[in-house]
């Protein structure tokens, strides 16, 4: 079944007109002869939108300047983490997940380190014995080495 015809802004003034008397929209589709999902779909089409849903900021410009500088200064500690501290230094009380949309506000990405095993022992005695072997080698002679993996 194809698309029907748009309605004509006088049947929107109407269902709108209608649903503010407090008729539902079952009832105004029976008495303007259309389809109530055609009701429902003028409705939503034609409601106004909030702007802010959120409500007002916790935070000031100055709350999130400091927020960078705790965040570039302790650069791998978790959003919980930057969270506590930036709860002590300032005067909002803010939330963990308030604290990573800010971080995402002041253009600083999530990142989980990369993790390497350690080296064992064995693996630490073969370094040292290759650097005491080449230690006395001078720049020149290290500009002859071809390094490959």
């Amino acid at each position: 079944m194809g698309k029907q015809r748009d309605l004509s802004t006088g049947i929107v003034a109407q269902i709108q007109a209608l649903r503010q008397q407090g008729l539902i929209q079952t009832k105004t589709a029976e008495q303007l002869g259309i389809s109530q999902s055609s009701v429902c779909k003028a409705l939503k089409k034609n409601c106004s939108k909030r702007t802010n849903c959120s409500g007002v900021r916790k935070t000031s410009a100055r709350d999130n300047k400091q927020l960078r500088k705790i965040a570039v200064s302790n650069r791998f500690k978790s959003t919980s983490e930057l969270t506590d501290l930036w709860n002590k230094q300032t005067s909002a009380d803010v939330s963990r997940s308030t604290t990573y949309r800010r971080l995402r506000e002041l253009c600083f990405k999530s990142r989980v380190p990369a993790v390497k095993p350690m080296l064992n022992k064995k693996q630490m005695e073969k370094r040292l014995k290759w650097a005491k072997e080449h230690g006395e080698r001078t720049a020149e002679d290290w500009q002859k080495v071809v390094f490959s993996d």
